[in-house]
């Protein structure tokens, strides 16, 4: 089974669960279903989904929507088949491509933000710090991908420079040492007097 059929199969399940609960455990049939279940259900699981990141306490917007697209995806499917659902037209026209939010990059001001964030920033924990320290290290080395980074070695840095084979081209690119990644590397130095930032609470 491949990564993106299991995450699948996993979100179904998961909307079911979600559903099953929110009906109180009764039978749940498709006449029950309209444009008021799914806003309901909807509001259901702004209140119950947890963010996986534990900072802030209710889930994204972006985050509901991928659950009741998985949804709406099942009963489109049923309704292929034959079976009659109240306000099917709503629910779709809930994630209509006009209604998509544009993506806006980030500022040089954000930029620097994020760059200025540490370790004992209220908010951050050590996977979110990974995370950041991930992101910043492609931005300022010349925007090498994710992939490429994360699999980065101590031997991949020669004299000032990182050498590295890409895994989509399969070239090697040389990319210079500058003040703000290798700033990134800092926190990874293999050496107790250096790596106190992973004294979590």
């Amino acid at each position: 089974v491949s990564q993106s059929r299991y995450h699948a199969r996993k979100k179904y399940r998961t909307i079911y669960l979600h559903l099953h609960k929110f009906w109180g455990g009764e039978n749940l049939h498709f006449y029950d279903i309209n444009k008021e279940f799914y806003e309901d259900f909807r509001n259901y699981l702004f209140d119950n989904i947890k963010p996986a990141n534990g900072i802030v306490a209710k889930p994204s917007n972006n985050t509901i929507k991928s659950y009741l697209k998985y949804l709406r995806t099942y009963l489109l499917e049923k309704v292929d088949n034959g079976i009659n659902i109240k306000d099917i037209e709503y629910i779709k026209r809930l994630f209509a491509k006009a209604d998509e939010q544009k993506k806006v990059p980030l500022t040089i001001d954000e930029i620097y933000i994020l760059n200025d964030l540490l370790p004992s920033h209220p908010i951050m924990r050590e996977l979110l710090f990974n995370s950041l320290n991930t992101f910043m290290m492609t931005f300022w080395s010349n925007g090498i991908r994710i992939g490429d980074c994360l699999r980065l070695k101590w031997s991949n840095i020669r004299n000032g420079v990182i050498t590295i084979k890409t895994s989509k081209t399969d070239s090697w690119v040389n990319i210079p040492l500058n003040e703000h990644n290798s700033w990134r590397l800092f926190f990874y130095i293999p050496h107790p007097q250096f790596n106190t930032y992973r004294d979590w609470e």
